[in-house]
């Protein structure tokens, strides 16, 4: 998986976001969003499968957009999370062992999203 790009998000910054969607309806749908300019997009990981989803983003889009994951709520989904890939990780609530996780990976957090 690419490295977290700032330039992207700051050139656009909305961030997609995907939730509940087959591997196959998810791929089409990053594949239209990275065609049509959007540079960020987060796979909740609540969404079934959404390790996989993660990984194939990543290939299909490599450096040209950002692959995050949301929904992450506990250490079990952050390890999950980056090891599919994602280049940033949003949790709907603040967590401070989550946020150090991230900022010791060197991985943007977006705590309370």
């Amino acid at each position: 998986m690419a490295a977290f790009s700032k330039k992207l998000l700051a050139d656009l910054p909305v961030v997609g976001i995907l939730r509940g969607f087959s591997e196959d309806e998810s791929a089409r749908l990053v594949e239209t969003s990275v065609n049509a300019g959007l540079t960020n997009i987060e796979i909740t990981m609540n969404t079934p499968g959404a390790a996989k989803q993660i990984r194939r983003a990543g290939r299909l889009v490599g450096q040209r957009m950002n692959i995050g994951a949301g929904t992450v709520t506990s250490g079990a989904l952050l390890e999950e999370a980056l090891e599919a890939g994602a280049n940033f990780i949003v949790t709907p609530h603040l967590d401070a062992a989550l946020v150090g996780r991230c900022v010791n990976a060197k991985i943007p957090v977006f705590p309370g999203a």
